[in-house]
């Protein structure tokens, strides 16, 4: 009868364990859904997005504007100097870059947040519109 309760209460145990442990999983990140528009007065709008790291983050690129637009997520803290060129493309992150997006139109770009958290710049490259300011910031922050 001892045997019998040892096992039940070594039952217990595993089962509470295997409770709490599932209770400290990471939670998922929030995914994100964002339009970003894109206009001729060289903005982002808006300004700055949003994520947690490791979110699925689907931009919709909107070109509002009559000027061809392009979009390109640069590394982290790395800020791209006028004109664009090929020193900045080597510091695009996850091959996520647009480099066309015609007037009218909305593309959709979906990747990955980085984990680490922090600024990620954001610009296009279309010549004269990086000159113009066109930038903005997607900001890695924890849940």
């Amino acid at each position: 009868m001892l045997k019998v309760q040892r096992w039940a209460l070594l039952g217990c145990v595993v089962v509470t364990a295997v409770f709490v442990l599932a209770g400290c999983a990471a939670p998922t990140p929030v995914p994100v859904d964002q339009t970003l528009g894109m206009t001729d007065s060289f903005k982002f709008e808006p300004a700055t997005v949003i994520a947690e790291p490791g979110a699925q983050v689907t931009l919709h690129l909107k070109n509002n504007g009559v000027l061809v637009h392009s979009f390109y997520l640069m590394e982290k803290d790395y800020q791209a100097e006028a004109p664009f060129d090929d020193t900045d493309k080597e510091h695009i992150i996850q091959d996520i870059e647009v480099p066309e997006i015609q007037p009218g139109a909305t593309q959709d770009v979906i990747f990955t947040a980085p984990t680490e958290p922090g600024t990620y710049e954001f610009i296009c490259g279309t010549p004269g519109h990086l000159e113009g300011g066109m930038t903005g910031t997607l900001e890695v922050s924890g849940p």
